[in-house]
C-alpha cells in the first residue's frame, strides 16, 4: 500500500505499532516499536512493507502533491 506524495507544513511524529513501512525517497524502514520524527516542510511518499499500523501525531497541514508537482 502506498500513500500519494505529500508535504507537511509542521512536524509529524509517527510511532509504528505493527508491521513495517518506509518512504520511497529514503533507505530506512520503520518497524514495530520505532518512532519517526519528520521536520516541518518535509515531502515524501510513504509505503508499507507489510501489513502495518502507525499512529501519527501531525501538526499543521498535510498537503497532497500531484503528478505536476503542485499542491
Amino acid at each position: 500500500l502506498e500513500l500519494a506524495p505529500h508535504y507537511h507544513t509542521g512536524i509529524v511524529v509517527g510511532h509504528t505499532v505493527k508491521g513495517a513501512w518506509r518512504y520511497r525517497e529514503n533507505n530506512w524502514v520503520s518497524r514495530a516499536g520505532d518512532t519517526v520524527y519528520e521536520v516541518a516542510g518535509s515531502r515524501h511518499t510513504p509505503e508499507s512493507v507489510e501489513d502495518t499500523e502507525v499512529f501519527f501525531f501531525i501538526v499543521g497541514e498535510l498537503l497532497f502533491i500531484d503528478e505536476n508537482n503542485t499542491i
